[in-house]
């Protein structure tokens, strides 16, 4: 099982547009967006286009009147779920927690209770062992401050 990691796409949508149309391709059936999607209208874009489950936290730069319209769009659309400061996901006997700041996520891998954790908001590709936990970053999509980047995670392998 593939599951796909992004974050901070800040409504980069050709980014997101050729991430999207990778990971068609590689067939991930799960996303997880790490916050910083910023207006309803990518999160529109990527419920279309990706078949799959999506798991999302909000970001920093989610402002309140996108906060009520991506709300609402999930209330709507059973495949996206939404998760306000930090989620988790237990698949195949792994727990994969999620959040956007790294000081949320690191208290996260601290407790011990997740295989892996990832976050956002840097914008730069991380990776750290806390334990027996990988805490990682994937990047960002919005090519802001660092290169575009994503992360896959295969549970198989």
């Amino acid at each position: 099982m593939k599951i796909a990691i992004i974050s901070d796409t800040h409504d980069n949508l050709k980014n997101l547009e050729k991430f999207l149309s990778w990971l068609k391709k590689e067939g991930g059936s799960i996303l997880i967006h790490c916050g910083d999607v910023c207006r309803m209208d990518t999160l529109l874009k990527i419920s279309q286009d990706f078949e799959g489950k999506i798991y999302l936290v909000f970001g920093n730069a989610e402002i309140e009147i996108e906060k009520d319209l991506i709300f609402n769009l999930t209330k709507k659309n059973p495949g996206i779920i939404l998760s306000e400061k930090w989620g988790e996901i237990k698949l195949t006997g792994k727990k994969i927690a999620f959040a956007h700041s790294y000081e949320q996520a690191k208290v996260l891998a601290q407790s011990k209770k997740y295989n892996f954790v990832f976050f956002g908001h840097t914008h730069k590709p991380w990776k750290e062992k806390i334990d027996q936990c990988l805490l990682v970053n994937p990047g960002n999509l919005a090519n802001l401050y660092y290169q575009a980047t994503f992360a896959v995670l295969d549970l198989e392998n």
